[in-house]
C-alpha cells in the first residue's frame, strides 16, 4: 500500500529540519527511500543534498501540521491570511527554539511569502498600461 510522507532535509549535528517535499512511497521502497530522494534530486543540482545532509520522513500522522500545510498547500492570494500566518509560524519558532534550535534557525521556517507581504493603503498608480502604450 502507498503512504504519504513529509521529507525533511537534516543536517548532522543540527536541531533544524527542513520540511522539502510530500512524497508517497509503497511499503517495500521504504528501506531505500535516501535512494529514491536523491534519484529524484539528481536532475536539480540545487535541490540535490549536500554533504552532511540527510533525508528524513515521516508519515503523515506525525508530521508537524504547519510544515504539511506549508508543502501541500500553496499560498494563494485569496485564501492567504497573514494574520493566521503570523500565529502559526510564531508557535512554530517558540517549538523550535524549545528544541534547540537558535533564533535564526527557527525563522528560516517563515514562509516567505508572509514575511515580505505588505498591506497596501491604495491601488500602485499606473498599475495598468494605458490602451494607447498597449501595441497589438
Amino acid at each position: 500500500m502507498s503512504r504519504s510522507y513529509l521529507v525533511y532535509r537534516c543536517k548532522e549535528g543540527e536541531v533544524l529540519k527542513k520540511p522539502e517535499a510530500v512524497i508517497a512511497l509503497w511499503d517495500e521502497d521504504l528501506p531505500r527511500f535516501s535512494e529514491i530522494l536523491d534519484e529524484a534530486t539528481a536532475s536539480r543540482p540545487s535541490k540535490a543534498r549536500k554533504p552532511g545532509e540527510f533525508w528524513e520522513i515521516v508519515t503523515k500522522e506525525k508530521a508537524d501540521p504547519y510544515d504539511w500545510e506549508k508543502i501541500v498547500e500553496p499560498v494563494k492570494n485569496k485564501d492567504h491570511d497573514p494574520l493566521g500566518d503570523m500565529w502559526k509560524e510564531r508557535a512554530k519558532i517558540e517549538k523550535l527554539m524549545q528544541e534547540g534550535a537558535s533564533l535564526e534557525q527557527a525563522l528560516d521556517v517563515m514562509t516567505p511569502f508572509s514575511h515580505t507581504f505588505r498591506y497596501e493603503s491604495e491601488a500602485p498608480k499606473d498599475l495598468l498600461p494605458k490602451m494607447g502604450e498597449i501595441e497589438s
